[in-house]
């Protein structure tokens, strides 16, 4: 019986609901583009053939592609290996693909007419399993652009556990090329196959940051999402220069040795991002804010600035009921002499109590606490937090579940003994004058 498809949302439709992979015959005798399958509605964004072009064109100068054996762990509609073996001479039997869904991987087969891939569950232990079947026969090169979710739920992420797993997958001296959001340069420690990591200081350590394109967000038009593609050296001591490409296309060069969070990637800026880094490298007692989690309990220093939170501040917030309101019906009752954050979601600003121990915070509120709090006043305290230079800074960032102000976490405190100018804060942070 011949079936006939009265449009491209119908085909689409099918694959969203059914994994009836002997319908892709007939999918290709329409005419379908492959890149039609693509499921933005579902966080399923497929690349384009000029983005896969553009991913493998990071590495082309860098190694001979043709020769090397490729791994994709997030094939979708294999664009990627399609280009690879076409434009790049790369063999089907050198080409690892693997995926979450079965639909994507048949998808992949059909395309390559080979190829034989590897479906694993969209899971942290999925994910660790499908390492394990290459942590044997690692792969030279890892083009891939990583699944944002585990789940439906925004807070439930799987690509920094991909990132963080993938130097298992390649061998050393070797490439991965992925998009990703940027989220995980912000300085959050994000939840991966190995605990809690801040990966902006992991690959700048352990690995080689090469590259950091916030450009291809132009390749995901009506996208609300924003994304970076990424070129990381595996095993390989960093080089102290990463290359940084803004969503304009403009490029600058920059060491990120030491540092720990970048602005957010709607703000990225070479002006900026050497602002974030020079601060960063100040050294001093950091503010360190620290997340309440516990009702009704009185906050005082000592919780705030343990050794332990110190060394591992809590910098990942799920959504709360009571988003939104500056004042919890739960409360923590805080100590004397403090600067409390507005509320999560707000944009970066702070409300002042001052020699009272009767104000009550949300249970999710981010607290500092600080000895030398006691003998500031207002005054000084405002200077810092509300000067021109917190607020091109600090202010870029919002109380999200992603973003917990992790760059302030790492900037030193100033002196509060005296109302600052902004001429005299940036000339303490940067050694220079506006």
């Amino acid at each position: 019986m011949k079936i006939v498809y009265q449009n491209k949302e119908l085909v689409k439709g099918m694959f969203v609901k059914e994994d009836i992979n002997e319908q892709l015959v007939i999918v290709k005798q329409k005419g379908l583009n492959w890149a039609d399958l693509s499921n933005p509605a579902k966080s399923d964004v497929n690349v384009s053939k000029e983005t896969a072009r553009n991913l493998l064109d990071k590495v082309k100068d860098r190694l001979d592609i043709s020769t090397c054996t490729l791994g994709d762990t997030s094939c979708g509609n294999a664009e990627i290996q399609v280009v690879a073996k076409e434009e790049y001479g790369v063999l089907t039997e050198n080409m690892f693909v693997a995926d979450s869904s079965k639909l994507n991987i048949t998808i992949a087969e059909k395309r390559l007419n080979g190829s034989s891939g590897f479906k694993y569950e969209k899971s942290k232990e999925g994910v660790i399993a499908m390492t394990t079947m290459l942590e044997e026969n690692k792969v030279d090169i890892e083009v891939t652009n990583d699944p944002f979710r585990k789940d439906s739920t925004n807070s439930d992420q799987l690509y920094p556990i991909m990132m963080h797993s993938s130097p298992a997958r390649i061998k050393t001296r070797g490439y991965r090329v992925c998009i990703d959001p940027p989220t995980w340069t912000s300085g959050t420690r994000q939840v991966t196959d190995a605990g809690r990591v801040n990966l902006l200081e992991f690959f700048t350590t352990e690995h080689n940051l090469l590259e950091l394109d916030y450009s291809v967000n132009n390749d995901f038009p009506g996208i609300g999402s924003q994304f970076v593609t990424s070129v990381i050296q595996i095993g390989v001591a960093y080089g102290k220069e990463t290359k940084i490409t803004t969503v304009d296309g403009d490029i600058f060069y920059v060491d990120l040795s030491g540092v720990k969070a970048l602005p957010d990637s709607k703000q990225i800026s070479e002006h900026l991002v050497k602002l974030f880094i020079a601060m960063q490298r100040k050294p001093g007692e950091k503010f360190y804010f620290k997340y309440c989690s516990q009702p009704n309990k009185e906050i005082k220093s000592a919780d705030y600035t343990d050794t332990k939170s110190k060394d591992t501040p809590f910098e990942y917030v799920n959504a709360s009921s009571n988003h939104g309101n500056k004042f919890a019906k739960t409360s923590n009752i805080v100590a004397n002499n403090f600067v409390h954050s507005a509320y999560m979601g707000s944009k970066f600003k702070f409300d002042y109590f001052l020699n009272t121990n009767d104000i009550s915070v949300m249970s999710n509120a981010r607290v500092w606490i600080n000895d030398n709090i006691a003998t500031a006043s207002e005054d000084i305290l405002r200077s810092i937090f509300e000067s021109e230079l917190f607020n091109e800074t600090v202010c870029t960032y919002k109380f999200t579940q992603y973003n917990e102000c992790s760059f302030l976490n790492n900037v030193a405190i100033p002196p509060l003994d005296r109302i600052w100018s902004d001429e005299a804060l940036r000339e303490w942070y940067l050694n220079e004058s506006k």
